[in-house]
């Protein structure tokens, strides 16, 4: 990564955050390297209303336990919608049509290839 930062110019790295053992790893032996070379990590929780490392600072086992920790923060992260406004662009834009026989055989598909018949597909076939 280094060698990337310094080709590229970068001055900051973002990456989002996961609670798993995994991820935080990686997070951990990357901020170790970019520390190295002054190029801060920061994190963000792109899957979340309110970042998790604010409601709570350890694995809850229930809703129940921290509900009441994350509606304390939802008047400081929730914001209202703005308004829909019409577009300025003229949204009446022509297309050509696909042409699906000159994508196909833009493909290279091996036809020795049989068709699989040792599998049920779909959903109920699965259950």
């Amino acid at each position: 990564l280094p060698p990337f930062i310094a080709k590229e110019s970068v001055s900051v790295v973002v990456c989002d955050f996961s609670p798993l053992r995994v991820p935080l790893g990686w997070v951990k032996e990357t901020g170790a390297e970019l520390d190295k070379i002054k190029v801060p990590l920061v994190q963000v929780d792109a899957h979340n209303i309110v970042p998790v490392w604010l409601a709570s600072d350890k694995q809850e086992y229930a809703a129940r336990t921290i509900r009441n920790k994350i509606h304390k923060f939802l008047p400081e992260f929730l914001t209202e919608f703005p308004p829909v406004t019409v577009h300025t662009h003229n949204s009446k834009l022509t297309m050509k049509s696909t042409n699906w026989i000159k994508a196909k055989e833009s493909l290279e598909i091996d036809m020795t290839v049989s068709e699989v018949s040792w599998v049920t597909p779909g959903t109920l076939s699965t259950l």
